[in-house]
């Protein structure tokens, strides 16, 4: 005699571990970043005697930092606020670096603000303008560098 065969045994989870995985996801994706911006950072590097741009976010909440010849330099002037179509012209000059006040009659394209960096300096300069992450909350400081 054969018995009859016992119905196969299906994994499942209750509400309550599903609502807690669902929970954790959203978590996850925030402090990732995936959703919203997360940090910026545009990073402007010159030779001695070069000039080199590129184009940040407009948005509040910049913070710039410079290396010349791979020490840490102060940037006087620095703007905490980009402004779309704006331009925002450093220079490395005597072993400084200086945001200089941008040409307002200027008319330049919506797309960013725009970023320059002109080396007078004898050694490399590099300008670092960063943003944190939309979202501050004590849990997605893990996720920092």
């Amino acid at each position: 005699m054969s018995q009859p065969a016992s119905p196969a045994r299906r994994f499942s989870l209750s509400e309550d571990w599903l609502a807690t995985i669902i929970g954790l996801l959203i978590v996850a994706i925030i402090g990732l970043g995936l959703i919203g911006p997360g940090p910026q950072t545009v990073t402007l590097k010159a030779a001695p005697g070069e000039s080199v741009d590129k184009t940040a976010k407009p948005h509040d909440g910049w913070k710039a930092s410079a290396t010349i010849g791979g020490e840490k330099a102060v940037v006087e002037g620095a703007p905490k606020q980009l402004v779309d179509a704006q331009l925002y012209p450093f220079v490395c000059d005597g072993g400084q670096m200086i945001a200089e006040a941008g040409d307002s009659s200027l008319s330049l394209p919506s797309g960013g603000a725009y970023l320059t960096l002109t080396n007078n300096c004898d050694a490399e300069a590099s300008l670092t303008y960063t943003t944190d992450y939309a979202i501050r909350w004590p849990l997605f400081g893990i996720f920092k560098r």
